[in-house]
């Protein structure tokens, strides 16, 4: 009796120094678990399950490694691990969690469910085991609903079982406790997920109403209205949340590396920096960004910036991985959302591995996951550090760059008749991106939300020296087709009319946005187009000019942008752009400067044949001779352009034809001839055709009008017509006040030709001078010209020429 008390004593003398012992081999290798590589890890928690193999901590810290290995003989160790783990311990809230983590990585969703079931029947009054449930549920959701199987019907029905499932549980989770903040977003995201916007927002309430503070439940409530397309309140709490950010939270927001180019972005990191305050503060080149991205400047937002801020708001929503303490942003499709935005369809699968595949217009990626939850990287690979390139070697994803997303709408779930899926094929015919290199050089994807509202402009942009001699005078013409505006009750048009000019950096210079109203115009004899006038005086520099006209009724925004130097030397010969008129008049019958002629500008560059052109044009610096008079020789020269030499966007059109050697701007007809040819699904917008003076100057008819044009895709291209010589006349009648000329060229006439001019010598005692001529049109077929005006400065034989695109139409 005295042996056996003797070693029980013994042992129960020994036992502490033993359990000291494991305990530090455990927190030994808890320490280094950040340090050393997982692997290593594990051999560390072995040795302690070598001294005490029934050691729980340990065990859940192998089932956590094993877990994050992520390979199938491992996924296995950590099921068995983390049974062993609850076996110990099963009052351990945490263990039994893990055990449900450690199931459905293995693939065991069933078992996974009917765990979490035990776990919230065991834990009631645990908020995280439903919140757990429900995320996995929410997962399964995702996969379920754009699996690509023939039984679709059963596939949503499936989806929505899992929808109401992962939202059953997750409002468990916030009955037991209204302030577990994982629920909740969780929740948000499941209703955004099945396009219950509204739901959404009740969530997003909720929740501010507990944590007010909440940064992103407020970007994320924001990022909902923008869905709805209630920009103006997404934009208010868009400000509200990003003023309250820290500056580390700020700089990650406004980061543009993925969505900018490498100049761009190399500008911008290098100027963004927080203040001396502690306070963030807008760089220049920051400013310079979004403003050569805003997509339209009449509104007091900017809609790629707030694009910006949707797109890092529902990737740290959708894609964050709370249990590795990952941002959403952070990861790989995280990342491509942000620089992508919304993919036009999306696919998943489960075999041989978890898969999902989202489509864009003529490219997609294709990320992969071993459990569906996290881990997801580019195809081919897998974890947050995989990365993949653009596969350029298919044939077929060379023509079919452009795929209409409509077509993959259509096709993806469509069964062909041989039981192959026609969305193989869809597939086969994109353009893979599957690395990071690849993923680095494919553009920043943005679609402009207001790209069906709006139009292009015919418009014309000229520049002139002061009297200052130091500035330019530039004046900006364009038409506005009556067609695309709408009158009110009142048969009022009402437009927002708006000009904003940039330096070459996009850095502001002028904004102004002046309403504009007038009766619209009725009658067989109304005119078509109404002319907006805008003169502005510049410093000489480079400019980056924005038009933009809103109408208030129908939401139509007619527009266009222009890069343009503005400069004139100082002392060498000189001229100005060449300013095409439908009509100059002389107000001063012997006109000295130009406020002494009526000029109607013509910013649709088009007459009719029969009309005459005019134009007019300044020259400056002319070299004085001992007598103090100049003597300068002007050249007048027509002819047929290259193609690339023609901008369509300046009639108001996208495309030309080339028919009998003359580019023409197609009609309705035969671009409509065109598209049944070529059973195109480009869609015709019909413009309109005549241009109404509204400062008064002009009378109505005397502008010449243009056919309908396109405003999408020109259909059918170029005719394969051989090239030939075109045979025209031109009559030249200069200006009266130019009629001493001391000789003047006959025009070239014999045969056939492409181009015709007329030389004319002048003499004066102005250093500046300024010039106009009328061009009769009335032997010219119809098609585009070049006109090109050289000036010869006959004291210093120096020249300089400028030229200027028309059109003329039957």
């Amino acid at each position: 009796m005295k042996v056996l008390s003797l070693l029980t004593l013994t042992c129960l003398i020994a036992a502490p120094a033993w359990t000291s012992e494991v305990d530090s081999l455990y927190h030994a290798a808890l320490a280094r678990m950040n340090e050393i590589e997982p692997k290593e890890s594990v051999e560390e928690f072995k040795q302690v399950l070598k001294k005490d193999s029934k050691h729980a901590p340990a065990l859940a810290q192998l089932t956590r490694l094993y877990i994050r290995l992520d390979t199938p003989e491992f996924r296995r160790r950590a099921v068995e691990a983390s049974e062993k783990a609850i076996r110990n311990e099963p009052e351990n809230l945490q263990y039994q969690l893990l055990h449900g983590e450690a199931l459905w990585n293995r693939g065991f969703q069933r078992e996974a469910k009917a765990h979490y079931e035990k776990v919230i029947e065991k834990f009631p009054n645990t908020a995280v085991a439903a919140h757990d449930a429900g995320r996995h549920i929410f997962g399964e959701y995702m996969i379920t609903r754009d699996r690509v199987i023939p039984q679709r019907r059963a596939i949503r029905t499936f989806a929505k079982n899992e929808y109401d499932q992962a939202i059953m549980l997750l409002e468990k989770s916030l009955e037991v406790d209204p302030d577990y903040q994982d629920s909740y977003y969780l929740l948000g995201l499941a209703h955004l997920e099945h396009r219950r916007i509204p739901a959404m927002q009740r969530v997003m309430r909720r929740m501010m109403r507990r944590f007010p503070d909440d940064i992103n439940v407020q970007l994320f409530f924001a990022y909902s209205h923008q869905l709805q397309g209630n920009l103006l309140e997404a934009n208010k709490l868009y400000e509200k949340a990003i003023a309250e950010m820290g500056p580390e939270q700020r700089k990650m927001m406004e980061s543009v590396d993925l969505i900018a180019s490498k100049e761009d972005s190399a500008r911008i990191s290098k100027a963004m920096q927080v203040g001396d305050d502690g306070e963030w503060k807008d760089s220049a080149a920051l400013k310079e960004f979004w403003n050569k991205n805003d997509p339209l400047f009449l509104t007091n937002h900017n809609e790629r910036r707030m694009e910006h801020y949707g797109r890092v708001a529902y990737a740290n929503l959708r894609f964050s991985v709370p249990a590795r303490n990952i941002e959403g942003w952070k990861t790989i499709r995280g990342q491509t959302y942000i620089k992508y935005g919304k993919y036009q369809q999306r696919t998943t699968g489960v075999f041989p591995m978890f898969k999902e595949t989202w489509y864009y217009g003529g490219y997609r990626f294709t990320f992969q996951s071993v459990n569906g939850v996290d881990g997801w990287g580019f195809a081919g690979e897998v974890g947050p550090s995989s990365t993949v390139d653009i596969t350029g070697t298919d044939p077929n994803a060379r023509r079919t760059r452009n795929v209409d997303s409509r077509q993959v709408a259509e096709t993806l779930f469509r069964r062909s008749t041989n039981t192959r899926w026609a969305s193989d094929r869809m597939r086969e015919g994109y353009f893979e991106i599957q690395n990071r290199a690849a993923f680095k050089k494919k553009e920043a994807r943005f679609v402009d939300p207001f790209q069906n509202r709006k139009y292009s402009m015919p418009h014309q942009i000229t520049a002139f020296r002061s009297g200052s001699g130091k500035n330019m005078r530039v004046e900006i013409a364009y038409a506005i087709p009556t067609g695309k505006l709408k009158a009110n009750d009142d048969q009022m048009i009402v437009m927002d009319d708006g000009l904003f000019m940039f330096d070459y950096r996009w850095q502001d210079i002028y904004r102004n946005i002046r309403p504009l109203g007038q009766k619209k115009p009725k009658g067989g004899n109304a005119p078509q187009y109404l002319l907006s006038q805008r003169p502005v005086e510049l410093p000489q520099g480079m400019y980056n000019i924005v038009v933009e006209v809103g109408d208030r009724i129908s939401g139509t925004i007619g527009t266009f942008r222009a890069e343009r130097l503005f400069s004139v030397s100082e002392s060498r010969l000189d001229m100005s752009d060449l300013l095409l008129a439908q009509k100059i008049e002389m107000i001063n019958p012997s006109p000295e400067k130009r406020t002494d002629l009526r000029i109607a500008p013509n910013p649709l560059r088009a007459y009719r044949t029969g009309q005459s052109a005019y134009v007019y044009l300044e020259i400056y610096n002319l070299k004085k001779d001992e007598f103090g008079r100049t003597q300068y020789e002007i050249t007048y020269t027509i002819s047929v352009p290259e193609r690339e030499e023609v901008n369509p966007a300046m009639f108001g059109a996208v495309a030309l034809k080339k028919v009998g050697g003359l580019l023409i701007v197609p009609t309705a007809e035969e671009l409509a001839q065109a598209e049944e040819d070529t059973r195109s699904s480009s869609g015709i917008l019909a413009e309109g055709s005549v241009l109404d003076g509204t400062d008064g100057t002009v009378a109505e008819g005397e502008m010449p009008d243009q056919e309908d044009l396109v405003g999408d895709a020109m259909a059918g291209g170029e005719e394969n017509l051989k090239p030939k010589p075109v045979d025209f006349e031109v009559q030249y009648m200069p200006a009266e006040r130019n009629l001493m000329a001391e000789s003047l060229e006959e025009l070239r006439r014999a045969g056939q030709q492409s181009r015709t001019s007329i030389s004319s010598v002048y003499a004066g005692d102005q250093s500046d001078d300024f010039t106009f001529l009328e061009i009769d049109l009335s032997k010219m077929p119809r098609g585009v010209y070049k006109l090109e005006v050289a000036v010869t400065d006959l004291q210093e034989k120096k020249h300089v020429k400028r030229r200027a695109i028309f059109r003329v139409r039957n």
